[in-house]
């Protein structure tokens, strides 16, 4: 029979761990609604920006080429795939269902490019095929971070190494789903063909673009800052998967411990009774035995 003590360190031991979980918890919700307002303001940049470049192709009806935009023909560049995860756990099971997705959406002979430790943990690469790992030490990468993952990715795709990049990541649907997406990320391929010299500009009340320097240099910094905050907003999003997951996973542990405690707490209950009345029982005994 289990005694007083045994059932005391128990409960203790749990109940503390239910104070680690729910602290957990809560840092992950903290996280969670930062990186969701830093998502709103970089999904509002992308969309003014796009916005920017039909119009400043539309109204010069300047024939847009870039570097980031051609379709590169070479046998010996690869196609590339980089794979986004984080460097944690508890998530209840979101790294494996990035490997999964892994498996199901990889193109044959795929080179990898992995961001996070949990990608080299779960996924199973062959090393040749693993091209380089990049890892963040923040929750939110540093501009430092992204530059040096866009440069790599740039520097490889304009030199012809690399045929196309896509993006393997978690968006975030809500704070209780996330959906494993792989989208074509270079070359860049836009919505609008901005050398239709058909398209219009839907809302003419924005007025003409007044612009300073050359065209072709404004178009340069233009692409280039659309498509390195698109880098970043897959970083993001698979970033505030990782932390909604964390946060769901950390609420249901803090429920599955108090239930645990709860039943420790009624076995204790229930031993006491018996003790008490086998106490109860023995005394009576002995009394009618006098």
């Amino acid at each position: 029979m289990k005694s007083y003590t045994y059932f005391k360190n128990k409960i203790a031991g749990y109940e503390d761990v239910s104070e680690t979980v729910k602290v957990i918890e809560k840092i992950a919700a903290s996280s969670v609604h930062i990186i969701k307002k830093e998502v709103s303001t970089l999904n509002n940049f992308l969309a003014i920006t796009k916005t920017v470049i039909e119009r400043l192709s539309v109204c010069t009806e300047k024939t847009i080429t870039h570097p980031l935009m051609s379709v590169r023909k070479d046998s010996s560049a690869v196609d590339v795939l980089l794979v986004i995860s984080g460097g944690k756990g508890l998530v209840g099971g979101l790294w494996q269902r990035l490997a999964e997705s892994y498996r199901e959406m990889a193109l044959p002979n795929q080179k990898v490019v992995l961001v996070g430790d949990k990608s080299i943990e779960y996924i199973n690469v062959e090393s040749e095929n693993i091209l380089r790992v990049f890892n963040f030490s923040n929750e939110i990468p540093s501009q430092a971070e992204v530059d040096s993952l866009y440069r790599y990715l740039e520097e490889n795709f304009i030199k012809g190494n690399f045929r196309s990049v896509s993006v393997l990541y978690f968006k975030s649907a809500s704070i209780g789903e996330q959906q494993p997406l792989c989208v074509p990320f270079l070359p860049f391929v836009p919505s609008v063909n901005y050398n239709d010299k058909e398209v219009t500009v839907s809302d003419t009340t924005l007025g003409w673009p007044i612009i300073e320097s050359s065209v072709p240099d404004l178009l340069d910094n233009l692409f280039k800052s659309f498509i390195q905050a698109r880098l970043y907003s897959f970083l993001l999003e698979a970033r505030l998967s990782e932390l909604s997951a964390r946060t769901v996973s950390m609420e249901h542990a803090a429920q599955k411990t108090k239930e645990v405690v709860e039943q420790l707490q009624l076995q204790h209950a229930r031993q006491r009774r018996h003790v008490s009345t086998q106490k109860q029982l023995e005394s009576f005994t002995a009394q009618n035995m006098i």
